[in-house]
């Protein structure tokens, strides 16, 4: 009896003691910490500048054959960036609305015809839009131009041989599909100075010249087949034939190419 009274005590003290006390949980830690945010570093982006490198002002481009066009980044130090981190990359064309690109850099045939100020323009990961233009793009055919030359015409009549020479100018069109040119020359025969105009209708198809030279004596017109061809930023051909049959006349055409203008003549 004594030994379950002498027990009492520490049972009270027990009885009272709280949950939290007897029963201690490790947690581990779970749940106890907020988890980080990192925030991407643009400063480099900050000012960033786009520079067109190719083509360049004033630049020449041949219709149909592939072309460079690239753009580079670069920070407000100079430094150089990553283009693949822009957004909405576009290229334009001023005179070409259906022309475009959509990277850095690229290579590309489709440009039309024409004097292009060609725009290159994106979206920076800070949200910034930049751009860069470059103009006088010049696009057209690698034979295209404004000519300049020589024509020398012989003729023949009654075992008498004379000869004269001028100058001729020719345009070929912007699509190197077909010229038009002129020329004057005078010729002495039996006392007399006459006076030859020529006009030059040619097409084109590769390296050849074909068409006619009409040769103007007064108001009489002669046709003749010219044949020819048109290289390395020359175009040189001949022709042959009869005056009414009481002479016979032989010509040569050699001209070089003098400018990219095509609108000689328009």
């Amino acid at each position: 009896m004594k030994k379950i009274i002498a027990s009492l005590p520490l049972l009270v003290i027990m009885g009272c003691r709280s949950d939290s006390d007897i029963m201690q949980i490790d947690t581990g830690g779970i749940g106890t910490d907020t988890a980080s945010t990192t925030t991407e570093d643009l400063s480099d982006w900050e000012g960033a500048v786009l520079e067109i490198l190719s083509p360049t002002p004033n630049e020449f481009l041949a219709l149909g054959e592939e072309s460079e066009f690239e753009f580079v980044m670069w920070s407000a130090t100079g430094e150089p960036l990553d283009p693949s981190e822009l957004d909405d990359v576009i290229w334009s064309s001023s005179v070409d609305s259906t022309w475009s690109g959509f990277s850095a850099e690229f290579d590309d045939d489709d440009l039309g015809v024409g004097t292009h100020t060609i725009k290159a323009a994106a979206t920076l990961p800070t949200g910034q839009n930049v751009f860069d233009a470059v103009g006088g793009v010049l696009v057209q055919h690698e034979d295209a131009g404004t000519y300049a030359g020589l024509v020398t015409t012989s003729t023949e009549a009654d075992e008498i041989q004379v000869s004269c020479a001028g100058g001729s100018v020719m345009v070929v069109d912007a699509y190197g599909e077909g010229g038009y040119g002129e020329a004057t020359c005078y010729l002495g025969f039996q006392g007399q100075e006459i006076e030859l105009i020529y006009e030059f209708n040619l097409e084109f198809e590769g390296n050849d010249a074909a068409g006619t030279v009409e040769v103007m004596i007064g108001s009489w017109g002669i046709p003749f087949d010219f044949a020819g061809n048109v290289y390395d930023s020359s175009i040189t051909g001949d022709w042959a034939g009869s005056i009414a049959g009481f002479a016979d006349i032989a010509g040569s055409l050699e001209l070089e190419r003098i400018s990219r203008d095509t609108s000689w003549g328009q």
